[in-house]
């Protein structure tokens, strides 16, 4: 086969499902016939040109899939580029199994929730029961995963949403309370946290800052609130605060095989629960995006290819 359907650019910087040359698996990888792909605001900002692939990576856009070895064996996983395509290539060490009661709709809303939640509270050792993790941007794909992996590890979750519309349903997912976003940038001893998901940067990084106790985590992963935040540092200091940010698909090799482990390791719980808000054709990705830049809603978004 010397071609395949992919979404790239075209000159005019339009999104086309068209031909495509074919992936050609290294020694070390499988290749993965894609049944679904998950939409992440990371694939909108490259789209627009805010948000560069690392070097080296192809110019087909997507990050998270799930599919099929050509054994029949359904896997899902992460790329730096290259999700939304009928194949993708991928090292063989990051591919993890979807679970048996799982669509391929499911598998590709949760694999960038999952990893990129793991990694996130890694940073701190005492997650746990008596531990306070809060989650901003609760309701979307990233945050109403990482709401279900801060409570299955027994830490008590607070939940923040731009407003509470989503309440009773993050609750479900096992938070503690929902908080509003006023209510987060305000401040109170509701707010307090000993560790930090913070999808939003600009003035809800400062808030994270504020509310955070004494030798918490803040992990940034998102910047939806603004690239820009003026941080108290008297406060960052005095607390003796730690500030992480990553994005997943600068990890290293080493780092994707780890996440990889841990992810199975939380699937094998068997307390997972997918939340796909909106399923689209791959040959739809306009209106996906449109869908995304709206936000406010509860879950992820996925393509299907037929």
């Amino acid at each position: 086969m010397d071609s395949m359907l992919a979404i790239v650019q075209n000159k005019h910087k339009k999104l086309k499902w068209t031909s495509h040359p074919m992936v050609a698996p290294q020694a070390h990888e499988s290749l993965v016939r894609v049944r679904a792909c998950g939409v992440n605001r990371a694939d909108v900002l490259q789209a627009k040109g805010l948000y560069s692939a690392p070097a080296g990576t192809t110019n087909i856009l997507g990050l998270e899939f799930a599919g099929e070895l050509e054994n029949g064996k359904r896997v899902m996983g992460l790329v730096p580029g290259g999700a939304f395509a009928q194949y993708v290539s991928v090292p063989t060490s990051q591919l993890v199994e979807i679970p048996e009661a799982w669509t391929f709709q499911d598998a590709a809303s949760m694999m960038e929730g999952l990893a990129t939640s793991w990694q996130g509270l890694s940073y701190a050792t005492n997650i746990g029961e008596g531990s306070r993790v809060v989650v901003t941007a609760a309701n979307g794909g990233i945050g109403t995963v990482a709401v279900q992996v801060s409570s299955m590890l027994g830490a008590a979750t607070i939940a923040v949403t731009r407003d509470r519309k989503y309440a009773n349903e993050i609750v479900e997912l096992g938070a503690q309370e929902v908080l509003s976003v006023s209510e987060w940038l305000e401040g109170s001893d509701r707010c307090a946290a000993d560790h930090v998901l913070d999808c939003y940067g600009g003035d809800g990084l400062a808030a994270a800052v504020s509310n955070a106790n004494p030798k918490a985590h803040i992990v940034c992963i998102g910047l939806l609130r603004g690239i820009n935040s003026t941080i108290p540092m008297n406060t960052f200091l005095m607390k003796n605060l730690q500030l992480h940010a990553f994005t997943m698909r600068s990890l290293s090799d080493i780092a994707r095989n780890t996440n990889a482990r841990m992810v199975e390791q939380l699937l094998a719980k068997g307390e997972l629960r997918p939340v796909v808000r909106a399923e689209y054709h791959v040959s739809e990705i306009d209106r996906a995006f449109a869908d995304m830049k709206r936000g406010g809603q509860l879950g992820k978004i996925v393509l299907h290819i037929d």
